[in-house]
């Protein structure tokens, strides 16, 4: 539905709603010395402050296909794998594609 809930551990209520993705959130990855919370729906990445919970940055990818890999470094890049057999490498403190396609070969 396009909408992130953070749960509260203790008595498992929601406790915030991220909203912004138009489309299914399909991806997390908690990275940055677990203050920024990346999220990926179909082509779209969102960076989130878990301080504020505000969207901090957003990013359409240039992926062919869907979004099926997200991953954070400590430096808090986001690693993406898409259906286009791409993975692309994005700097967090502008979340713009920072390296080339890396084409991996489908195994036959």
């Amino acid at each position: 539905d396009g909408h992130i809930r953070v749960w509260a551990l203790d008595d498992n209520t929601c406790i915030r709603t991220l909203s912004g993705h138009r489309n299914p959130v399909r991806r997390l990855s908690i990275g940055h010395g677990g203050n920024v919370l990346m999220s990926a729906g179909a082509r779209t990445i969102r960076m989130w402050d878990l301080q504020s919970f505000e969207c901090v940055s957003v990013v359409n990818t240039n992926t062919v296909g869907s979004i099926t890999a997200l991953a954070t470094d400590e430096e808090g890049a986001a690693f993406v794998g898409s259906s286009d057999c791409g993975v692309r490498k994005y700097c967090a403190e502008s979340l713009v594609n920072t390296m080339r396609d890396m084409r991996i070969e489908k195994k036959k």
